[in-house]
């Protein structure tokens, strides 16, 4: 079998359908579910997520502007918006 390697892939995923935790573990998460749908599709290649970087880099972007962020704000109806955002009341 013959490995490439892509190096700056991106994931993403609606965090939402996983269990609640940190950024990082919910993208484990996803990564190892991801894997598991891989191994049986059979047009998947033989494909496989893996992690890198120790720990796992994780970059949130906002719900409402789209820009990546450290500090985010959990509005009533579930959406994560930037500091930015919520203190020009854009949501």
């Amino acid at each position: 079998m013959k490995i490439i390697t892509i190096t700056g892939l991106g994931l993403q995923f609606d965090a939402g359908q996983l269990r609640p935790g940190t950024p990082e573990h919910q993208a484990e998460l996803a990564i190892k579910r991801i894997n598991g749908l891989l191994q049986i599709d059979p047009f998947a290649l033989g494909a496989q997520i893996f992690n890198t970087q120790n720990p796992l880099q994780v970059i949130e972007v906002c719900s409402e502007c789209g820009h990546e962020s450290i500090e985010f704000v959990l509005c009533p109806d579930g959406a994560e918006i930037c500091n930015d955002c919520f203190k020009q009341g854009n949501h």
